[in-house]
C-alpha cells in the first residue's frame, strides 16, 4: 500500500518515515484480519474520504491533512457523525508510530480498509502534514448529490 515519500525528507529520514508507514499499514491490516480493531473497515474508509473530501481547489484547503480529528471538524459538521471511535482509535495507532503523520495513517487506515473488504490494493505515497486549521463546514458531499454533474463538479 505505502509506495513513496511526497515531502523532501533527508534520505535517512525518508527511509525511516517509509518504514514506520509500511510497519503502520502491517499493522492495521492484523489488527482488522484479527478481528482486534477497535473499529472497522467501513469507518476507515470513511474517515479517510471524510478527511481527503474537504480539498478546495480555489483556496487550495481541506483535503487529507487530518484536520477532521479536531472538534470544530469531527463534531462541527454533522455529516462525521459516528466517526469519533474511529478518530480516537487512529490515536492509538498514532502513538505506535509516532513518526507517520496523522494525515498518512488516516490515508493508509483508508486503503488497508478497501483491500480487507476484497478492494484493490490501492497505492498511498506519504508525507502528507498534518494541519490544525479545520475547513469550513459543508464541503463533503451531501446525500443529495444525485446527479453524477454534480460529483464531476466536486471532484474532477
Amino acid at each position: 500500500v505505502v509506495r513513496a515519500l511526497l515531502s523532501s525528507h533527508t534520505m535517512a529520514d525518508k527511509e525511516s518515515y517509509l518504514e514506520q508507514a509500511r510497519e503502520a499499514c502491517r499493522d492495521i491490516h492484523d489488527q482488522l484480519r484479527h478481528g482486534t480493531c477497535g473499529t472497522s473497515p467501513a469507518l476507515l474508509l470513511r474517515l479517510a474520504f471524510h478527511d481527503a473530501a474537504t480539498f478546495c481547489e480555489k483556496t487550495l484547503t481541506g483535503g487529507p491533512r487530518a484536520s477532521i480529528r479536531w472538534p470544530r471538524e469531527l463534531q462541527g459538521d454533522p455529516m462525521n457523525q459516528g466517526l469519533e471511535e474511529t478518530v480516537q482509535w487512529m490515536e492509538d495507532i498514532k502513538q505506535k508510530f509516532p513518526k507517520v503523520s496523522r494525515a498518512d495513517l488516516y490515508q493508509i487506515a483508508g486503503a488497508v480498509a478497501v483491500e480487507h473488504a476484497g478492494g484493490p490494493n490501492v497505492p498511498v505515497r506519504v508525507g502528507r502534514r498534518d494541519s490544525a486549521a479545520c475547513p469550513p463546514p459543508g464541503r463533503l458531499p451531501s446525500a443529495e448529490w444525485s446527479s453524477l454533474d454534480r460529483w464531476k463538479r466536486a471532484f474532477a
